[in-house]
């Protein structure tokens, strides 16, 4: 993901590390968020009003030094506050006119209790006996990390429409569009079943 900050002319950039960049991509600066990048990274980034930036951190494969949460970064690399997560997040978005920040995110859910005193012999096996399901959250939290509310839908993308703060939310089959605080404005069938990314055009509800 990549985030620019017009009001500093600079760049964000978030994958193994992160990175902030002028606009002829020369690295200022470059911070390594876990003990193990090669297991994680972020996943999303955005810029705070006063340039610091929220980044969604992943852990990939559940690696011992990664981590699911929120690591706030300062303007010259410092790391500010982390926010443990509970759930995997892919998006994130921060609100310019208060710094909020919304997120949103998956979770496997797994079911063992079908597998008895032997455990299978090969995979397919096991993945008959398993039930995996897929939880999806989108959580909002104040310009401090506090959390204010969760909503149990999305776990794609997530965009803002600032305008007015509403979130739309991209879901595995659904979109869903939710005020700045929390109420549910209608959901959208049709769209594709798998991964999807959402862009809102200035003025316009799309």
């Amino acid at each position: 993901d990549i985030a620019v900050d017009t009001k500093h002319d600079c760049l964000w950039i978030v994958g193994l590390d992160v990175k902030k960049c002028d606009l002829d991509l020369n690295i200022d600066t470059r911070v390594k968020l876990t003990l193990d990048i090669a297991h994680t990274g972020g996943f999303s980034v955005d810029v705070n009003p006063d340039g610091s930036v929220w980044v969604a951190e992943q852990n990939v494969h559940q690696e011992y030094g990664s981590e699911n949460r929120l690591v706030k970064i300062s303007p010259d690399g410092n790391i500010l506050k982390k926010n443990d997560l509970d759930f995997s997040p892919v998006r994130l978005r921060v609100d310019k006119s208060d710094g909020g920040i919304w997120t949103t995110g998956r979770r496997k859910k797994r079911d063992f209790s079908k597998i008895g005193d032997e455990w299978p012999e090969t995979i397919d096996e096991l993945n008959k006996l398993v039930k995996t399901e897929i939880e999806t959250f989108t959580r909002k939290y104040d310009s401090k990390g506090k959390l204010i509310f969760e909503i149990r839908e999305g776990g794609y993308s997530i965009e803002l429409d600032s305008s007015d703060g509403s979130a739309w939310l991209a879901g595995k089959k659904k979109i869903w569009h939710y005020s700045a605080n929390g109420r549910n404005l209608g959901s959208y069938a049709g769209s594709s079943d798998g991964q999807k990314s959402l862009a809102i055009v200035p003025g316009k509800n799309n």
